[in-house]
């Protein structure tokens, strides 16, 4: 899975998800966090599960990649739930989702 902003820098993207999360039921279980450039997605609801992206971004946009990932048992039958709500939120904020 790869989550591509043509512009911006982690920060601002990062700070613009946050925006859009706000007040929101998915903003109370899912968490957003920069390790560096890197993307460290956590989701917290009758489990833990975590998403790790690597940032391969060039000068005008970033491109995280996902390179591990650890779904909570609780959480695989909502796995492609979450998802379609995440895809939703990164477009929201000038990105896109695409399956690797």
């Amino acid at each position: 899975m790869n989550i591509t902003y043509k512009e911006g820098s982690p920060e601002e993207i990062l700070s613009a998800i946050k925006e859009k999360l706000g007040g929101r039921k998915l903003g109370k279980m899912v968490t957003f966090e920069l390790e560096g450039t890197d993307l460290a997605v956590t989701i917290k609801k009758m489990g833990t599960s975590h998403l790790s992206f690597k940032n391969y971004g060039n000068d005008s946009g970033v491109e995280w990649r996902l390179e591990k990932e650890k779904i909570a048992l609780a959480h695989k039958a909502f796995k492609n739930e979450v998802l379609e709500k995440l895809t939703h939120v990164v477009e929201q904020t000038g990105g896109e989702i695409a399956e690797a």
